[in-house]
């Protein structure tokens, strides 16, 4: 009996670390209609740096960007 609690309470003693912390990784973000993209490349996987930013339409690279935070989320819309 002693094996088992014990095996549990280290998996959940371990969880945290494991589960808690967000890897940030270069990421793509499309409109609607895909012809935009954003593309996200975060300095830090743990999204506390800066990141470079690009818009591209098609093969045209509309407007890029470093900026000094990370973005958790984006979106892209088509105006």
């Amino acid at each position: 009996m002693f094996a088992p609690f014990t095996l549990v309470t280290l998996a959940l003693a371990a969880a945290p670390a494991q589960f808690g912390e967000r890897l940030f990784q270069p990421r793509d973000y499309s409109s609607c209609s895909g012809a935009y993209v954003l593309r996200v490349s975060p300095s830090d996987p743990l999204g506390t740096g800066s990141m470079r930013c690009t818009l591209a339409h098609g093969r045209d690279e509309v407007w890029s960007a470093e900026l000094p935070w990370t973005f958790e989320e984006a979106g892209v819309a088509l105006d």
